[in-house]
C-alpha cells in the first residue's frame, strides 16, 4: 500500500458538465487517483518530494459520463506526474 499524499488542483476547466455533475467527477478522480496509488505505487515525482506539472487537454470520449471524465483525468494526472499505468488501463 502507498502513503497518502495529498494533490492541489489549482484550476480545473470541463467544459459541457453542469454544475451538479462536478461531484460525481471529483469522487471518481480521487477514487482512480487512489487505486491507481495503491496498485502501482506513488507516482514517481511525488514519491520524490513535492511535484508541481503543468495542465494538459485530456481527451475523453463524447458522451463520457462525470465519472468516466474524472477517471480520464485521475489516469492523466497520475502518469503526467511520472506514475506508471500499464496498456491495458490506459482507457476506463
Amino acid at each position: 500500500m502507498s502513503a497518502p499524499y495529498q494533490l492541489r488542483i489549482d484550476r480545473l476547466r470541463v467544459p459541457g458538465l453542469e454544475p451538479h455533475e462536478h461531484d460525481a467527477m471529483h469522487r471518481a478522480l480521487e477514487r482512480e487517483l487512489g487505486r491507481l496509488s495503491t496498485r502501482h505505487g506513488l507516482p514517481r515525482r511525488v514519491a520524490q518530494g513535492p511535484a508541481w506539472t503543468p495542465g494538459g487537454v485530456v481527451e475523453v470520449p463524447s458522451g463520457a459520463s462525470p465519472s468516466e471524465i474524472g477517471v480520464h483525468m485521475a489516469r492523466f494526472i497520475h502518469s503526467s506526474l511520472g506514475g506508471f499505468i500499464p496498456h491495458e488501463e490506459q482507457r476506463p
